[in-house]
């Protein structure tokens, strides 16, 4: 896995049938988590790509037996806002 991904967050509006949710997506896959009433929109943000990570960390585990507390997907991320209004996260890295 590379280092030098994005992750791409937006909100997913309310539909006649489903609440208002948040989903992060990547190259490698997404993940849609109902809205929280507890965290502002930074806070989703980071909620969704905190399980996004956790899920591809998860699957590298079960996949590569590599340990999950020594995998990159868990390294520590910064998240900032595009001009459309959606959210980023891009992988710090020293």
């Amino acid at each position: 896995m590379s280092l030098h991904q994005v992750i791409e967050v937006k909100i997913l509006p309310a539909t006649d049938k489903r609440g208002t949710r948040v989903k992060a997506f990547a190259t490698q896959g997404s993940v849609t988590l109902p809205w929280n009433h507890a965290l502002n929109q930074e806070g989703q943000a980071r909620a969704a790509v905190d399980a996004l990570c956790l899920k591809f960390a998860e699957e590298d585990e079960k996949r590569n037996g590599s340990p999950i507390q020594k995998n990159p997907w868990l390294a520590p991320k910064a998240i900032g806002v595009l001009p459309n209004g959606h959210f980023v996260a891009v992988f710090l890295t020293l």
